[in-house]
């Protein structure tokens, strides 16, 4: 709306008094366009009913675990992946009042890195492993650029066209 005012009547910018409020935006559309502000429809991840007992049964096969082979707590280790879009894309857009589904452009690029990351139970922080998609060390960043990040991070392909963590990259993580 901005950009359109700076274009057709760049007079009204002049001086500091003009103000585009988030609810003149949002009424200026209501009332002129017939569009309102969305949230893009997709199905969302759930929760199981029973999360707090699986927690508990983990909790208990750890503990006996460690129990009864006396694992050492620096290899006790809690891990994770999470998406990293290259290119942000916003889950909300104008649309039409009344519309039931929203598409959002952009939403499913596939431009992405995962990150695994992973601590021990004495608190060590592991080495976090940056997954991008590809065959071979070419999709890689330039090696010059990725070796003189901080060597808590590590760059790994993932062999294929999928950019997230498997048994044996973990494993190749854990033996640098």
């Amino acid at each position: 709306m901005l950009g359109f005012i700076r274009a057709k009547a760049p007079h009204l910018l002049k001086g500091n008094k003009f103000k585009l409020s988030k609810m003149y935006i949002t009424n200026y559309m209501k009332h002129y366009t017939g569009w309102s502000y969305h949230v893009g429809t997709r199905a969302a991840g759930s929760i199981p009913q029973n999360w707090d007992e699986l927690g508990q049964n983990m909790a208990i096969r750890i503990s006996n675990s460690i129990q009864t082979y006396g694992t050492p707590p620096g290899l006790v280790i809690n891990g994770d992946q999470t998406l990293c879009h290259l290119i942000p894309t916003p889950n909300q857009t104008w649309a039409p009042m009344g519309d039931w589904q929203v598409t959002i452009a952009g939403v499913d690029d596939k431009q992405a890195v995962t990150l695994m990351v992973a601590i021990t139970a004495s608190g060590d922080l592991l080495q976090t492993q940056v997954i991008v998609a590809g065959k071979t060390e070419r999709s890689l960043p330039a090696a010059h650029l990725w070796r003189a990040v901080d060597k808590k991070v590590w760059y790994d392909f993932s062999g294929g066209d999928k950019h997230w963590s498997n048994i044996s990259m973990m494993k190749s993580v854990s033996s640098r």
